[in-house]
């Protein structure tokens, strides 16, 4: 539950976002990534395990140095 909660947190905010500022292009899945890794990190307590999930299911290093960003 964890996981689907900060999923639609982090699309939820990427996507208000988006609707204030327009102008700026944002990748919603991005912000999916980050907002499902730091809410079940600070449920679970293992950031560095979110943190390696997330470099697992996409293996992009920056997007998993954001995660870890946020997690902490």
């Amino acid at each position: 539950a964890s996981l689907l909660l900060g999923s639609l947190g982090g699309h939820l905010f990427a996507a208000g976002l988006a609707a204030v500022l327009p102008g700026v292009n944002l990748d919603l899945g991005v912000y999916a990534v980050i907002g499902m890794s730091a809410l079940s990190a600070s449920i679970i307590g293992a950031p560095l395990t979110m943190s390696f999930i997330a470099l697992e299911a996409t293996g992009n290093p920056w997007l998993t140095t954001a995660v870890l960003v946020a997690v902490i």
